[in-house]
């Protein structure tokens, strides 16, 4: 068990679950064949050792099959195309935040972001986690739009994520959704006028 889960930390997978789930099994299967014998031996029959194996055999497979659906999606990405984006990634994660008015970062200094036109780039540090957010999702997971120190959550297929930023870079959030709220709007009052935003 502990060698499974030190390959998944090392090499973390959509397979890691079906690992651990083998693994979890053995081990049910173990403490049940101990109980069998108790019985057999001592008469004694105790389900207590196998409820937490069972509980946790139950939720590897869950999360398995909560995923299956984009291990079709994982193994169509060819390899030069992770290549090009783990590079991308670590050169995010060198820039220097004074230079880019355009790059967050969260508190906790574990996820880097790039704000884009009409989207935003989320890289974790440890580069287990990355995704890209449309705006308007950003805007709406914000949790408390006017705080001072902006907090964000996302759901992530492998659970809820939640970002929190200090107030440097929650002023540059809050700039880059005003500035595309302001465009927006300047968009929809020109077509009012009979204007074309081109």
């Amino acid at each position: 068990m502990l060698g499974a889960g030190i390959y998944a930390l090392i090499r973390p997978s959509l397979m890691v679950f079906l690992i651990e789930t083998a693994v979890t099994v053995l081990i049910l299967l173990w403490n049940l064949a101990i109980e069998i014998y108790n019985y057999l031996t001592f008469g004694v029959f105790d389900l207590l050792y196998l409820i937490f194996p069972i509980l946790v055999v139950f939720y590897f497979i869950g999360h398995y099959l909560k995923l299956q659906h984009v291990r079709e999606q994982i193994l169509s990405v060819e390899p030069e195309q992770i290549r090009a984006a783990k590079q991308i990634c670590k050169s995010l994660l060198k820039l220097k935040l004074k230079n880019e008015p355009l790059v967050l970062q969260t508190s906790d200094s574990k996820c880097r972001v790039q704000l884009m036109g009409d989207e935003a780039f989320f890289i974790q540090r440890d580069l287990l986690k990355a995704f890209v957010a449309p705006k308007e999702a950003i805007r709406n997971s914000i949790m408390k739009l006017f705080a001072k120190r902006l907090a964000v959550n996302f759901k992530h297929p492998l659970g809820k994520l939640k970002y929190v930023f200090d107030k440097k870079n929650s002023e540059k959030l809050i700039i880059w959704l005003a500035e595309s709220t302001e465009q927006t709007s300047d968009v929809l009052s020109d077509a009012e006028k009979g204007i074309s935003p081109l």
